[in-house]
């Protein structure tokens, strides 16, 4: 009869599963950044047509008299480049106390300027402001296609390394 031992590796096989992790979690929020980018609003650089109207507007008591109105809508220009938002939203993925933590925020720390603060007025709103979200409606629907991906990144790993790592040996053959 045979015996078989196994040896492995186990610093190789945690080494790939943390390698496995990283990898997997980078994906997945630079995946959640993707759709974040494509579900935020953005601006137009052209001005808003004027639009003219006539009024009537009453003079003294009895006299009413037509006036002409030229407007412009005011949300239809911004004097920010347009995408500026779109272009703030970035990923960072570190190590802390032994968990694998990843990011996607939008704003200020996105660009060199700083130029795009107001990041979370448009996600949330304000009391004049109606609120566009875009980072939760790109967590939402990408949450279990990222989880799929984590998965899958670790299985890649550590399939290479215990096909590697694990070796058998027969004795008594």
């Amino acid at each position: 009869m045979s015996q078989a031992t196994y040896t492995s590796n186990l610093d190789s096989i945690l080494e790939a599963m943390k390698a496995g992790i990283e990898t997997g979690v980078t994906g997945a929020v630079e995946k959640i950044a993707d759709v974040a980018r494509q579900l935020c609003p953005v601006g137009d650089s052209a001005r808003a047509p004027r639009q003219s109207f006539f009024r009537s507007v009453r003079v003294g008591k009895k006299n009413w008299k037509k006036v002409r109105v030229v407007s412009r809508s005011p949300l239809a220009w911004t004097s920010r480049q347009p995408g500026t938002l779109r272009d703030s939203i970035f990923t960072r993925v570190r190590w802390k106390d032994g968990t694998c933590l990843g990011w996607v925020k939008a704003g200020a720390e996105g660009t060199p300027d700083g130029s795009a603060y107001y990041a979370p007025f448009v996600e949330w709103g304000t009391t004049k402001m109606q609120a566009r979200p875009f980072m939760r409606p790109a967590l939402r629907g990408a949450k279990s296609a990222c989880l799929n991906d984590i998965g899958m990144a670790i299985g890649l790993e550590l399939g290479q390394t215990t096909r590697r790592g694990v070796k058998r040996k027969v004795y008594g053959a």
